[in-house]
């Protein structure tokens, strides 16, 4: 699955130019698929999210024969793996949050309307301030192509885009276009 999401992220293994002008697939590698431009970051944070779900199992069952024992050195065995456990997780947020932020971050050069749709990056005009010091909205409705509902955390989405400059570049919005149709109706900037 997630070398699939990758492969639609940047699609290769054939010639996609000749595929989208012509409609013939032609040049067929069957494996270049599996390496694309988006394939190690959505690599990188899947493992770490099979690993999280992992340890998550493993401190549900330590919790579980922690409460059911009533001998007091298997409590002390158990809290112990407990605490590994927790530690091995609250490492493993921290993987998964650099990971997810260096996904995004490629998607957002690789595929920048799927980034602004995945964002909510609703834009009015072009060159606006907004594109530097965009705001991460959390969950959110659209209603008459206008975001509600949604908190909004300040600066927040630049900073997670661009962690290394301390959120300085540009966050690509949608805006909308002159007639409202469907998906394609917005363009990117």
């Amino acid at each position: 699955v997630t070398e699939i999401n990758a492969w639609m992220n940047t699609p290769n293994g054939f010639n996609v130019s000749e595929f989208v002008t012509k409609g013939v697939v032609t040049n067929v590698n069957p494996f270049a698929p599996f390496i694309t431009a988006s394939t190690a970051a959505e690599e990188l944070h899947m493992s770490g999210a099979v690993y999280y779900a992992g340890i998550a199992m493993i401190l549900g069952y330590l919790i579980y024969k922690y409460l059911k024992t009533t001998n007091m050195s298997e409590k002390m065995i158990y809290r112990r793996g407990i605490n590994i456990t927790a530690v091995f997780m609250i490492l493993d947020i921290i993987y998964l949050g650099a990971t997810g932020s260096n996904e995004l971050s490629t998607l957002m050069v690789i595929e920048p309307i799927k980034y602004t749709a995945l964002e909510l990056d609703l834009h009015a005009t072009i060159g606006t301030s907004f594109a530097t010091m965009a705001p991460e909205h959390i969950f959110g409705v659209l209603i008459n192509h206008k975001l509600a509902y949604a908190p909004s955390f300040p600066y927040a989405q630049s900073l997670l885009a661009f962690p290394l400059t301390f959120g300085k570049g540009s966050i690509p919005g949608l805006i909308p276009l002159t007639t409202y149709k469907g998906v394609t109706d917005y363009g990117v900037w």
